[in-house]
């Protein structure tokens, strides 16, 4: 999926690349994955797809009352729980400390224990998904934001270059703080120009809807069946 491959301890990876000599079959859901396999024979890169019917963009406005956000303010969504570490908050928080000192009137978000029925809001409500990680697999959070048509910015970890492709309002930064103030405030730019952007359509183009991923998932699934 990402952490378990990409940042376990040592003793996790020797255990793991000992089970993958025995499994008949194996699903990763990114090509980084796939290719930090010491034993790569049968596997299967499959992201995971997205629900279009959880995750769709609707006003701001509307979405900014669900949540009582204040709507004189910049909403900026951070993609995950701050406290976990590889998801790695102090970078996010050294750029927006520089947002701050520029005059920058916003309010930050987390997103953590948060009700399912509630998601779709905050993607809507919120001008930018900030997303600052160490490494990702194929993280759900992003397509998730862009079948919500939500801009943005992000580190480039997992696949999220090829997901993002050229969508405008969409912007992948180094791990570098001034880079990504730079691009928070693209971000924030497209967000009133444009209020949208197209990431609905590109998931759409990459065949990541959560019914083709399924059908693909079943075609993997019985294609090894039949060869036991």
């Amino acid at each position: 999926m990402g952490s378990d491959v990409l940042s376990s301890g040592i003793i996790y990876k020797i255990i793991l690349n000992l089970f993958l000599k025995y499994w008949d079959f194996k699903i990763v859901k990114s090509e980084e994955i796939y290719k930090s396999l010491k034993n790569k024979k049968n596997t299967h890169i499959v992201p995971n797809g997205v629900d279009y019917d959880n995750f769709f963009p609707i006003d701001k406005i509307t979405a900014r009352k669900e949540l009582k956000w204040d709507n004189s303010k910049i909403h900026i969504l951070f993609a995950s729980d701050n406290e976990r570490k590889e998801k790695n908050y102090e970078l996010a928080k050294a750029a927006l400390e520089i947002l701050k000192k520029d005059s920058f009137n916003f309010e930050l978000h987390f997103l953590k224990k948060i009700p399912m029925d509630k998601i779709n809001f905050y993607y809507n409500a919120t001008d930018i998904l900030l997303l600052t990680s160490l490494h990702e697999g194929s993280p759900n959070v992003i397509k998730e934001a862009m079948a919500s048509n939500c801009p943005i910015v992000s580190t480039d970890v997992g696949d999220i270059k090829w997901i993002f492709g050229n969508t405008e309002g969409n912007f992948l930064c180094e791990f570098n703080s001034n880079m990504i103030y730079e691009k928070i405030k693209d971000a924030i730019r497209y967000r009133y120009e444009n209020i949208f952007t197209k990431g609905r359509e590109r998931l759409i183009q990459i065949h990541l809807t959560s019914n083709i991923i399924a059908e693909k998932l079943e075609v993997i699934y019985l294609q090894n069946i039949k060869k036991q």
